[in-house]
């Protein structure tokens, strides 16, 4: 599109700087819509547990983020349910500011999932249909930029993350246990204590959403925040405790890897029976699941007596000619517009005086 800025009035000089204005928004909107060929698979078994308590949540944010999460229930499932129900739901609220994509890095992701941990817990708590409600969940979540494969990750409780690269782990997140010292000081500084490594010898965890009981002991909603850029053929791996109570990231690591390599020379089977009433789940693209189920009956068949979700993401390859376009494409508004307040500023002004002149 090609626009004649040259000579007009006040009037129609005014109209065309509006016109500029909007052009600039489409700008930025639009060279953000580079998509990696990234998928994902789940595999979810009740297991040994009498009842399934684990949630998980796949939800695509826009165009360029999706939010990935896994919740393992405790004292029932009305922390975990909400939580898959109202956590992506309370990231993805509307922002003018997130549609210009100049300041929506890991950074500002990472707070506003630090801010919605905390929102979820607080509306969860004062939710009065959960008012004697004692149940609680764990949350390990990921947002993946499928523009650049740029992840950030939250994590509260006991719930883990790994990415892997080449069979060797990149990134772990760290669980929340009452033992560790940074965990049983603020425990105790809040008049709870530490019994049996439980809170108050209750919770095997010190971070949690829900657990109304012991949020005035030392139990937060707060999650610690990594990010990280991840490459083609990384892999992602969100799982409850299930897992990681029978293996540790290394075996986890070393197992996907395995099983990736596997899968294009050999057809990967199960080698356990569901059988009876247990809850099992499956959704997402085929081979991921299929790695996925692998790990879930591999736990398993390693005697864990929990509820067991696995959560993969496997990040394919960006289109870096259109992402260098994007960047340079941000790079230059965000140097016209320098704030959010000037470039918000600007366009309230401009569409004011046109108003004012348009209804003289």
């Amino acid at each position: 599109m090609k626009i004649n800025f040259k000579g007009g009035n006040t009037m129609t000089r005014l109209n065309k700087a509006i016109t500029r204005y909007i052009l600039a928004i489409l700008l930025i909107s639009s060279a953000g819509y580079v998509k990696s060929k990234t998928e994902w698979g789940l595999s979810a078994r009740q297991g040994e547990r009498p009842t399934m308590e684990d949630r998980h949540t796949v939800k695509t944010l826009n165009k360029k983020l999706t939010f990935f999460g896994v919740y393992d229930g405790h004292a029932g499932t009305n922390a975990a349910d909400y939580t898959k129900d109202h956590l992506a739901e309370n990231f993805s609220k509307f922002n003018w500011w997130n549609l210009f994509q100049i300041r929506e890095q890991a950074e500002t992701i990472g707070k506003r999932l630090i801010d919605n941990f905390n929102k979820t817990d607080k509306d969860f708590l004062n939710n009065l249909k959960f008012k004697h409600d004692r149940s609680g969940t764990t949350a390990v979540v990921a947002v993946v930029d499928t523009n650049t494969n740029k992840v950030t990750i939250a994590n509260c409780g006991d719930s883990r993350a790994i990415l892997i690269r080449n069979g060797r782990v990149l990134l772990a997140t760290n669980d929340h246990k009452p033992k560790l010292p940074k965990e049983r000081k603020r425990i105790e500084e809040a008049g709870g204590f530490v019994h049996y490594d439980r809170v108050c010898g209750v919770l095997a965890v010190s971070r949690a959403i829900g657990d109304r009981d012991l949020k005035d002991k030392g139990v937060i909603p707060n999650p610690d925040i990594y990010k990280k850029d991840a490459k083609k053929g990384d892999i992602l791996i969100l799982a409850c405790d299930g897992v990681w109570d029978v293996m540790n990231n290394e075996e986890v690591a070393a197992f996907i890897h395995e099983k990736f390599n596997k899968s294009n020379k050999e057809q990967m089977h199960s080698s356990t029976q569901n059988t009876g009433e247990e809850t099992v789940e499956e959704t997402g693209d085929n081979l991921v699941r299929r790695v996925a189920r692998e790990l879930r009956d591999k736990a398993y068949n390693k005697k864990s007596n929990d509820n067991i979700s696995v959560l993969i993401v496997k990040f394919g390859e960006v289109d870096q000619e259109r992402q260098r376009q994007k960047d340079t494409n941000a790079s230059l508004m965000a140097r016209l517009f320098k704030s959010k307040k000037v470039f918000l500023g600007l366009g309230a002004v401009a569409i004011l005086y046109s108003l004012y002149h348009f209804f003289a």
